[in-house]
This record gives structure tokens, C-alpha cells and sequence, in this order.
């Protein structure tokens, strides 16, 4: 069993509040693509969210049997949530399986990245190639291929994060001598973070230049997103212990909320509990932020203390 690191789990607590919160945004706010806030978000919460799970997956010796469970963890629940999102809309198509973005494609992605990553971590070993190379190698690769043609199973998805989760578990490989060296420039990983962070689009160029380049605009997401993930994992160091509540949200609990919370924020909009018309845009933002966490939570509870559900939805075992 390792050991909880207290500033990881605040950091995964205070993502998964973020990823709400974007969600709520784009319910709520027509025009979210130009919400500075859901931009800034965006920029980096998935990639950190990657970055994360590897820097914790990292072991100087991975093993094969790994695989079975990150199986039962990540590719049962992302099967039983498709499979319950199919049967609530009606719709038998298995869409979900050939464009896992409709579904939760994160974990998805996630248990073929760990595989993938694990693969060439052996062929390191077998080869004695520096394991540096080969991911290097690997990242280039499957980067080069989005730029060929366009893949089904969420193959984009894949080599787009990647390098972000290679990135995690290399710096944890080498935290002792590489945080030593960043530490000191955490605050100019901030400033740089919160300027190139303001003119970042999702699907658009940066809005400092008009470009239909792709190239350009992978390079600049990538280098927010690399910003992004260590600018909040070096603050995150300076308060390893545990914030509380946030530290909890983290701690086990950031798959369940993921999974569970999608489904609250539509119930909560088509369900029209209550007249969220006579509040201003974040005042329904905030409502609807509020009751899916709290409603969330509540579900996730409710899930966790029976264990056949708890293993089927959340992947863990009683």
C-alpha cells in the first residue's frame, strides 16, 4: 500500500471541483467558449488530471498484473456508466464504445495509457534504452499520427494526453533532484500560467493571433497545459497536509464524483426543480455548481456502501 502524498489528493480534490464547475458552465452559459473562467479551466485540468495519475502510478518495477486491476478500476465502471446512460436515453447504439468522448472518456483513456506506458517502461528494461528515450520517442509518434488522420476509440484522445501522463510519472521518478530545481520558479510558472492561459481556446487558436495552423495550436495548448500542470503541482507541494473536505474529495472519492456528477447536472437542468431564470449567469452557475456537488456526494455515499454497485460503478473493491 503506498502512502497518501496530502498534497496530491488536495490537488485532485480542487480538480474535480473545477471539472464541475466547467460543466456547469457549459450548461448553463451559451457562449462558453469565451468564458474566461471555463478557459482557464480548461487549459489545464485534464492534462494535470493525467499528469496526476501517472506521477502516482509511477514504480521502478511496474508489473503485468497491474493491468487487471486498473481494468476492474477504470474499464468496468466507464462500461456499467455507458451501459446505464444508454438505457436511461433510450438509445441502444454503442456509440460510447467507438467514440468514448460521449461517454467518460477519461477513464477509458486513462487504462490504455497506463498499459501503453507500462509497455515501454519493460522495453526500457529489455532493451536497457533510458526509459526517457523511448517515451520521448513514443509521445512523438503517436503526436505525429493525430496530424495523419483521424481515429475511432478515442484514439486522439489518447496520444493527446499521453505525453502529459508520461510527464507525471518522469517527474516523480526524478522529484527529489527536479522539484529541488523548479521550486524557486513557481511563481514565474504562475505569471506565465495566467497570461498564456487568458488568450487559450478550446477549439480555436489563441486569440493574440488567427492561424488555421494545427500545428501552432497543439503547440500552444500543450505548452499551457504543461504550465498549467506544474505551476499548481509545485504550489500544491508547499501545503502537503490535509486540507479539509478537499483533501477527502481526492482522496478516493475523484472517480465516483466524475462519474456520478454529469448525470445530476442534467438531471438538475431538464428536471426544472427550480426557476433558475430569475437569477443572473452566475447566480445560476453557482446554484447548479452547489446542488451537483452536494447531490453528488450524497449518490456517491449511497453507492459506496453496496458493494456490488460500489465495485460495478466505482471500481473498488469491499
Amino acid at each position: 500500500m503506498k502512502e497518501r502524498l496530502n498534497y496530491i489528493d488536495n490537488l485532485r480534490g480542487l480538480l474535480i471541483l473545477l471539472v464541475i464547475l466547467g460543466h456547469c458552465i457549459q450548461w448553463i452559459d451559451v457562449n462558453f467558449d469565451h468564458n474566461i473562467i471555463f478557459r482557464y479551466i480548461y487549459s489545464f485540468h485534464m492534462p494535470l488530471f493525467m499528469f496526476i495519475s501517472g506521477y502516482v502510478s509511477y514504480s521502478s518495477n511496474y508489473k503485468w498484473t497491474s493491468i487487471k486491476r486498473r481494468f476492474i478500476q477504470l474499464i468496468v465502471p466507464f462500461v456499467a456508466w455507458s451501459m446505464l446512460s444508454m438505457t436511461l436515453s433510450g438509445n441502444y447504439s454503442l456509440n460510447w464504445l467507438t467514440r468514448p468522448d460521449t461517454s467518460l472518456w477519461f477513464l477509458w483513456v486513462l487504462f490504455w495509457i497506463g498499459c501503453v506506458h507500462l509497455g515501454l517502461s519493460k522495453l526500457s528494461k529489455q532493451f536497457q534504452i533510458y526509459e526517457e528515450i523511448i517515451i520521448l520517442i513514443a509521445c512523438i509518434v503517436f503526436l505525429g499520427l493525430l496530424f495523419i488522420n483521424k481515429f475511432s476509440f478515442g484514439f486522439h484522445l489518447f496520444a493527446w494526453y499521453l505525453p502529459f501522463y508520461c510527464a507525471g510519472a518522469i517527474t516523480r521518478k526524478h522529484q527529489s533532484n527536479l522539484f529541488y530545481k523548479l521550486v524557486d520558479f513557481k511563481w514565474l510558472f504562475l505569471l506565465l500560467f495566467i497570461i498564456l492561459g487568458y488568450f487559450w481556446m478550446r477549439q480555436e487558436s489563441p486569440t493574440f493571433i488567427n492561424t488555421n495552423s494545427t500545428a501552432i495550436i497543439y503547440f500552444y495548448k500543450f505548452l499551457v497545459g504543461f504550465i498549467g500542470c506544474y505551476t499548481f503541482i509545485l504550489f500544491a507541494q508547499m501545503y502537503n497536509y490535509k486540507v479539509l473536505y478537499i483533501c477527502e474529495l481526492g482522496g478516493g472519492m475523484t472517480l465516483g464524483i466524475y462519474a456520478i456528477h454529469q448525470f445530476v447536472i442534467k438531471f438538475l437542468i431538464e428536471s426544472h426543480l427550480y426557476d433558475i431564470d430569475c437569477m443572473g449567469l452566475w447566480g445560476q452557475i453557482c446554484s447548479i455548481f452547489f446542488m451537483t456537488l452536494i447531490l453528488t456526494v450524497f449518490s456517491y455515499q449511497i453507492l459506496s456502501h453496496i458493494p456490488f454497485l460500489s465495485q460495478l460503478f466505482l471500481g473498488k473493491k469491499h
